[in-house]
């Protein structure tokens, strides 16, 4: 089993979901939208065990704090899949000999519903804008279901960042999709493994998800009034299907 540094899980735990002032967004009309994404190298795969560990370190640090100890749990099973395990670099291989790479697929996605929420008047691949949007999956894989102890469910991690032409971070959100929410049903590792269409299908659930929730974010931030707080909002998961 890896060795988690507490100090840098309480840091992580802290400061890993910011939000940005946002104002600057509404004086935007075109952006520039990352053309190559980056996703994490390893294909997170948490079976019964691991979540065992990261469940009992959240509950250590539950005293200190609800967020502190989520955070924690939430660190941990980060660290404890920063290197590659065969169960995880199968998947990520089978899905990748598919032709399904996370990355390319949430593009698309975020792509779609930028666009169709109108809070830009262009949106452009390449050349000049008066903006710049960065996206970065920080996280995705498969981990144990609350509802089952074998049933596994996909999670996608992204941050979504906007720079302006100076090069300042203009806007930053970290939005997520996890196991507990209720979006799909889920499969043990075998029954994924025999059948990587309906994993793969799974995924681009959650990818559209995960776009949706970030789009979101961004026109709430851009519309809000001047000197209004940029506190993130708490979003409710769905009912498990």
């Amino acid at each position: 089993m890896k060795t988690v540094s507490l100090s840098l899980l309480v840091v992580f735990a802290l400061f890993g979901n910011q939000v940005l002032s946002a104002t600057t967004l509404s004086s935007l009309s075109s952006v520039r939208l990352d053309s190559s994404p980056t996703a994490p190298k390893h294909f997170l795969y948490m079976g019964t065990t691991d979540a065992v560990v990261t469940g009992i370190l959240g509950g250590i640090f539950a005293p200190v704090g609800g967020a502190v100890g989520a955070g924690v749990a939430g660190a941990a099973a980060t660290s404890a899949a920063a290197g590659p395990d065969k169960e995880g670099a199968l998947l990520q291989s089978k899905l990748h000999k598919r032709g399904f790479y996370i990355e390319k697929h949430f593009k698309k996605d975020f792509d779609n519903e930028l666009k169709k929420a109108g809070i830009f008047k262009k949106i452009v691949s390449s050349g000049s804008a008066e903006g710049a949007i960065d996206i970065t999956l920080t996280r995705y894989g498969i981990k144990v279901a609350p509802t089952g102890f074998k049933r596994l469910k996909p999670l996608i991690h992204a941050q979504i960042s906007v720079n302006d032409k100076s090069g300042k971070v203009i806007f930053k959100d970290n939005v997520q999709v996890n196991e507990n929410d209720g979006f799909v049903r889920g499969a043990s590792y075998e029954e994924y493994l025999a059948d990587m269409g309906h994993l793969e299908k799974d995924f681009k659930i959650l990818s559209k998800e995960l776009a949706k929730e970030a789009v979101k974010e961004m026109k709430r931030s851009k519309n809000k009034k001047a000197g209004e707080s940029s506190s993130k909002v708490k979003r409710s998961p769905i009912g498990t299907k």
